[in-house]
């Protein structure tokens, strides 16, 4: 009789689902960076306990106008490269919500969304910063169509970081309706010449960029903190 036998290696973040408090934070639409505590945890360690001190920070924030992100990458050495004509290949932050958290479908609803965010490439100058909506893999519907300029988008950028602020006005964001639904399904991946690929749920194999089961979950705070 034959003796199969291999070791499988599991991503520890693949056996958990976490939920994240988001904090309520006024006047989203004129900020250009969240406070600190904002920041989320890294659950990177988990597998890589040298990501203790990591090279990517994400913070989020909510009100009832909409919900808002902050991405910070340090560490760098190589110039930035964006092109919103061709985002598979650019430096750029991926980001997918789903505004129902669904955890029960494995293809994303109307309710899915998935953007990539890049610090720069955008404008006459090409130095803007810039979100796109872009299709998810399988997905089983797509959401509204996004209209222009309910996404704000700023960036900053020095020789070794780069950091870029996100807010999702809720008319970008099919479904996104805080006083009946407290949770939000998230993921994101940060690709860059010199992290590499980073992301918050476990990473591929795992099909993290069409599963919503595979995403975390953000817990919207209470407006009126205790």
């Amino acid at each position: 009789m034959a003796n199969f036998s291999s070791k499988v290696d599991i991503p520890s973040r693949f056996l958990f689902l976490f939920a994240f408090p988001c904090r309520y934070v006024e006047n989203l639409s004129e900020a250009e960076e969240l406070p600190d505590e904002c920041v989320l945890p890294n659950i990177e360690t988990l597998e890589r306990p040298e990501a203790a001190a990591p090279n990517v920070e994400v913070r989020t924030a909510w009100n009832f106008e909409g919900l808002a992100f902050q991405f910070t990458v340090s560490g760098k050495k190589k110039d930035l490269w964006c092109n919103p004509n061709r985002p598979d290949e650019s430096d750029r932050v991926e980001l997918w919500l789903d505004t129902r958290n669904t955890k029960n479908v494995h293809r994303a609803t109307r309710f899915c969304h998935r953007f990539a965010c890049m610090p720069t490439g955008w404008g006459g100058e090409g130095d803007e910063a810039t979100a796109l909506p872009l299709l998810i893999n399988r997905a089983k519907q797509a959401p509204n169509d996004v209209p222009h300029g309910s996404i704000h988008v700023r960036s900053r950028i020095t020789d070794t970081s780069w950091s870029m602020y996100v807010f999702f006005t809720a008319a970008s964001l099919t479904g996104f309706d805080p006083r009946e639904f407290r949770e939000i399904g998230f993921n994101w991946e940060v690709i860059d010449r010199d992290t590499g690929i980073r992301t918050l749920s476990a990473g591929s194999p795992f099909p993290y960029q069409e599963n919503p089961t595979l995403w975390q979950t953000l817990v919207l705070a209470n407006e009126q903190p205790e």
